[in-house]
This record gives C-alpha cells, structure tokens and sequence, in this order.
C-alpha cells in the first residue's frame, strides 16, 4: 500500500502476491495486491532520555572487539572502518551520533540471548561486508531506528539480515541480494525502498504482536 497519489513500480522479473503466486512464477503484482489508500502516521523516533557511556573493548571466544556492549545505554561517534568489530552480550540500547559504514570485516554480532536497538543520529548509514550477525535468529531482538537526521539506509550485507528497520526520514535501499534464500528477514518502514538484484524480503508476523501493529 502506499498513500493516497501514490505509486509501485516493479521490474519485469519481481513478483508480488501471495504465496502461490509469487512461487507460481508469476510476474508483476497481483490483482488485489496494492491499493493506495493507506492512511496511517510513523512518527519519527528519538533517542531515549539517559545516560550514555562510551563502550570498551574486548575480547570474547578468541576474537578482539573495538566495542563490546552489555546491558545498558551506549554511544558511539561514529561505526567503520573495515575492521570495526562489535559485539553485544547483553540487552543494549546504541546511539551512533555520527554515520554507520560497515565494509569488509566489519561486524555487528549479536549474541544468542541479546538484544539491540540502535539509535542513528547520522544522516547516512551503509551496511555492508559482514554486516550486522544476529545470532538469537528473533528480528525483534535488532531494532535499527532513523532519526530525523537519518536520510539515507543502503544494506548490501554478506549474510542474511535479521532484524527491523523503522527510519521513516530515510530512502533505503537493499542491493544484489546474497547467497541466501531468504536475505531480509524482518520489516521495515522507510521513505521509500529500492530492492535490486535478485533479493527476498520476508516479513516477520511475530514482529506485529511484539511491536505493535500499524495495520
């Protein structure tokens, strides 16, 4: 759905509808499959009230980490550089006051039983190389929210991406797709979404009754 005015465009090969159809093989969208009609408010989120404290690194299984957050408020300037390595352990919230551009072996790894929400303050955000490893396997364990600054979102991950985007200033954009078959698993709501390449978006129902619906 898009609002009222608005427009989906789809190339020839995407596919959208349900199951049957988009497995079917069939091209384009479904009769029944869009509407612009859709009349609903995503405020834009701002970072919590608190104290925030620079994150020390560390070591854990072996592997050294520029910052290893446990539960508790955080910030970072900035995240990037091609060897930046985080590691959370423990229910965290981050504030990245400046951009986000993870390449090559940068990583955002989330252990199993953590939780992560971050906090981006800058106006761009890249994730690419290892991108963000959430190891609980649960979207509603990464939350990723835009704020105002926050304008533009690319994901060109190596791995599958679990979590939830809600950056509703920012154009996001998911490029080429990985050797996964199912490369974001989760949600998102954006400005507006560019898919490229051969990617495939499954959301997460569970993410609705853990987050609360927008219908």
């Amino acid at each position: 759905k898009t609002g009222p005015g608005g427009t989906a465009t789809i190339g020839p090969n995407g596919s959208v509808g349900d199951r049957a159809w988009v497995e079917g093989g069939n091209k384009g969208i479904k009769d029944g499959y869009y509407a612009n009609d859709m009349n609903v408010v995503f405020p834009v989120p701002t970072v919590p009230a608190g104290t925030y404290y620079f994150p020390s690194s560390g070591t854990v299984n072996g592997v050294s980490y520029n910052a290893v957050l446990g539960s508790g408020n955080y910030y970072l300037n900035s995240m990037g550089s091609g060897t930046y390595r985080v590691y959370i352990s423990g229910d965290a919230t981050l504030w990245v006051l400046g951009n986000i551009n993870l390449t090559g072996n940068d990583i955002i790894r989330i252990a199993p039983g953590a939780r992560l929400k971050l906090y981006m303050a800058g106006s761009s955000a890249s994730i690419a190389g290892n991108g963000v490893v959430n190891e609980t396997g649960d979207a509603a364990n990464f939350i990723y929210y835009g704020t105002a600054a926050n304008t533009s979102l690319s994901f060109n991950g190596n791995a599958a991406f679990i979590g939830a985007i809600y950056a509703p200033n920012a154009d996001f954009s998911l490029g080429g797709g990985g050797n996964n078959t199912l490369d974001f698993i989760g949600a998102s709501v954006s400005k507006s979404v560019k898919m490229n390449g051969h990617f495939n978006f499954h959301y997460d129902e569970n993410l609705a009754r853990v987050a609360g619906s927008r219908g």
